[in-house]
């Protein structure tokens, strides 16, 4: 039995959060003592007990602040008294204390990496120094879940290297046509209205503003057309007000937060990704996966998954052009169709969960070699 611990900044949902699910499903099969480390209560998220009726065992240590030594002292004394086998580490507070605790400890650490930019108004160059100091020096690997967030790792860390480890994503099962219907007529009344759908924290990065705008051009190509977002964020007053603002009531809705949301992506006939600056964005799997022909920004990890032949790339901060595109592609369902089949099929040639837990593995056995017996 090899035990991990995964240390995450928090539990609440997010691309981060989604994989740390998928990585949880994935090692289940295999003989690993699991748990997971929040450094944030994450009150009222449902991903806490969803893991630990999957048999992982939950713990937190929230860090009310960055220099919270109390929180530091407890962690510590958890790791010690648990004697884990390697400590994987999720997002900024989790890279550094993990690391550190993995360097007091004599654990080994593999840092993660999930983004190729930084949200200026929570950028912190202080904190972000620290960070790289520590997993510069600290992490025995550092994992990149892109080309692109690899690409600016080896900058960073350099002269250290980046392992690429590429998110995956499950198949859905395709709903019934009776379902579909059904779930098309509840998110927005006539189920006939062509759907773009979005999925995404509500905050900056996503750059939803962008989308919604492009809008007001759709509806007047496109009055039938209709946009639903799923997702909740800082960001939510703000959308709810451009909305009434731009008087696209009845055009555009916000779902909030939902835990359906490969049903969502199925119910929908095409996905739309407005962000201004990204890792490798889960839903962007999820809704190929899906079936869902992609129109996206061209930004972190993007241009390597959505290929020509499952859709389009535009430049971030463009509502004028998105919604070109959007109405062009509105207008030709049997072209959307077929994109939406190559993408579904590009995910499932290169983004298997056969392909990645085994990659996975093999990086916690470079750094633990006993951990190569879950390779078998």
């Amino acid at each position: 039995m090899i035990k991990i611990l995964q240390i995450i900044d928090l539990l609440q949902w997010g691309g981060a959060q989604k994989m740390q699910v998928f990585l949880v499903e994935q090692l289940n099969p295999h003989d690993v003592e699991l748990t997971v480390v929040s450094l944030n209560a994450s009150n009222g998220s449902p991903i806490p007990e969803y893991l630990r009726q999957r048999g992982t065992r939950v713990v937190f240590f929230p860090f009310p602040k960055f220099l919270s030594v109390r929180s530091f002292f407890k962690l510590l004394d958890f790791v010690r008294r648990e004697k884990f086998d390697l400590i994987h580490t999720h997002l900024t507070y989790a890279n550094i204390f993990g690391t550190v605790v993995g360097r007091l400890t004599g654990t080994p650490v593999i840092a993660s990496l999930r983004t190729a930019g930084y949200d200026p108004r929570y950028h912190r160059p202080i904190r972000q120094f620290v960070e790289t100091v520590v997993v510069k020096y600290g992490a025995k690997r550092i994992m990149a879940n892109g080309h692109a967030v690899a690409e600016l790792g080896r900058k960073r860390f350099a002269p250290r290297e980046m392992d690429i480890l590429v998110n995956a994503i499950d198949l859905p099962s395709p709903l019934a046509d009776g379902e579909r219907v059904a779930l098309r007529r509840e998110l927005v009344g006539d189920p006939s209205r062509p759907i773009v759908i979005s999925v995404g924290r509500l905050d900056l990065p996503k750059g939803f503003p962008d989308l919604i705008r492009s809008f007001v051009a759709v509806r007047q190509a496109n009055p039938n057309a209709v946009l639903v977002i799923a997702g909740d964020g800082p960001m939510s007053e703000e959308l709810d007000a451009l909305v009434r603002d731009l008087h696209l009531e009845g055009t555009v809705f916000l779902l909030g937060q939902r835990n359906d949301v490969p049903r969502l992506l199925q119910a929908a006939d095409l996905y739309v990704s407005s962000s201004h600056w990204e890792g490798l964005p889960v839903s962007i799997l999820e809704a190929m996966a899906s079936g869902l022909p992609i129109l996206a920004t061209e930004v972190g990890d993007i241009p390597y998954v959505v290929v020509p032949e499952a859709g389009l790339l535009i430049p971030p901060h463009q509502p004028e052009q998105m919604a070109e595109k959007i109405i062009s592609l509105l207008s030709d369902p049997e072209k959307m169709k077929g994109m939406g089949a190559a993408a579904r099929a590009h995910i499932q040639r290169n983004y298997s969960p056969g392909v990645w837990v085994h990659k996975l593995l093999s990086l916690y056995a470079s750094v633990y070699p006993p951990a190569g017996v879950l390779l078998k």
